[in-house]
């Protein structure tokens, strides 16, 4: 059986949950605990309109470095009672554990948990359980608290009593959610009444996970490894305020980064500012394909931005780049000649400025010369578009 450990949103964990809690990201309210809800603070209301509505509220980001560092630490702890953990996110961790283990997370964590045959399945048992409990379906068909497994061939009558509000958390769009509202469908066990064809009409690219839910699922959990990270710090001589100042640093950091990199990808970029005033930190989520040391740069740039730091003085900074992974790319056999898009592409980098474009100019004048002018061919013109006819040059 899988078990889930629920502790979301994890930026709330740890904290005082008899006061008033906002995490907010880009300036707006993204999670909200029920105290604060009281006072009329709703998700997505302005960073502004928080504190004039409720000035005594807690404010908290999402995502911070203490945050990730956390959350590893967590998945540390769990890997205690299980060789295999996953972490897919801030807040969710899947295990193997057993009853009992579970019984002893869900008291000493304070944390949701359901148990189940897949990972989908636990995750809808965790969300429906009380704080510190372990819920579970057992054969009578009825929600207990308790070292209960979940029985086979129950997923049905499961998901016939699983609100649809709880397909949020497995990476449902919001706007698809308010759809299926709309539609007055509000437990997950209606959409056994749609063929596949419907799901996938309907759903789209979610389709694969609405089929997880109903017919599939994850039966497993992999083993746990540890977070790799690659980190560089700087401590300068004076504290610095000045972006000229700052931007060398942030090149040579950046250099230093990529070098250590040896052709890995990094999911996040997590900065660490040390001000007189404190520590000031933000993460960036990375997904070019590429991480050259330009590209490193300009992140670490405009994550040093968001921070705020450079109007408090910087007195050191350390970048980290987490959750490396190599890229899969399948690469054919045989080489292959390309296309006359990449053909033509390849000529302008290597003349550009020689490849001339047609257009039309004065379509009714007398003079043929002056019908048309030549103006540079563009690469963009053509890029993105498979198989597209490059232009002709001449």
């Amino acid at each position: 059986m899988l078990t889930c450990v629920l502790l979301h949103p994890f930026c709330f964990f740890g904290l005082d949950s008899n006061t008033a809690l906002i995490a907010l990201e880009g300036k707006r309210a993204r999670h909200v605990n029920p105290i604060a809800r009281g006072l009329g603070v709703v998700e997505g209301m302005l960073e502004t309109a928080v504190r004039l509505k409720a000035p005594q509220v807690q404010l908290v980001p999402v995502l911070s470095p203490a945050l990730l560092e956390r959350w590893s630490e967590m998945l540390e702890s769990l890997h205690i009672f299980s060789p295999n953990v996953e972490g897919p996110r801030e807040g969710i961790a899947f295990l193997t554990a057993r009853a009992s283990d579970a019984l002893h997370l869900a008291g000493e964590y304070g944390a949701r948990l359901g148990r189940g045959e897949t990972q989908e399945l636990a995750l809808l048992a965790a969300q429906g359980a009380e704080q510190g409990k372990v819920l579970s379906w057992p054969k009578d068909g009825t929600f207990r608290a308790g070292p209960l497994e979940v029985a086979s061939g129950q997923r049905r009558e499961f998901l016939e009593r699983c609100p649809m509000s709880t397909l949020e958390l497995l990476g449902l769009e919001t706007r698809t959610l308010e759809r299926l509202i709309w539609l007055g469908l509000k437990q997950v066990g209606a959409l056994y009444g749609w063929n596949k064809a419907q799901l996938g009409g309907f759903f789209g690219r979610e389709a694969r996970l609405i089929l997880n839910v109903l017919y599939e699922g994850t039966p497993r959990v992999a083993r746990y490894r540890a977070a790799q990270k690659i980190r560089a710090v700087h401590t300068p001589f004076e504290t610095l305020h000045e972006p000229f100042q700052l931007e060398p640093i942030l090149e040579k950091l950046a250099g230093q980064l990529s070098k250590r990199l040896e052709g890995k990808l990094a999911c996040r970029l997590v900065l660490s500012v040390d001000t007189p005033l404190g520590q000031l930190g933000d993460v960036t989520t990375l997904k070019e394909k590429s991480l050259e040391a330009k590209v490193l740069y300009r992140a670490l740039k405009l994550t040093l931005e968001r921070t705020g730091a450079m109007e408090l003085g910087v007195d050191k900074l350390e970048a980290t780049l987490t959750d490396l992974f190599y890229f899969g790319e399948q690469r054919g056999l045989f080489e292959t000649r390309p296309s006359v898009c990449e053909a033509v592409e390849q000529v302008h980098r290597r003349f550009p400025g020689a490849l001339l474009r047609v257009v039309p100019a004065e379509r009714f004048s007398q003079a043929r010369e002056q019908r048309f002018s030549l103006i540079p061919w563009q690469p963009l013109e053509t890029s993105g578009r498979p198989g597209a006819r490059g232009s002709r040059g001449r």
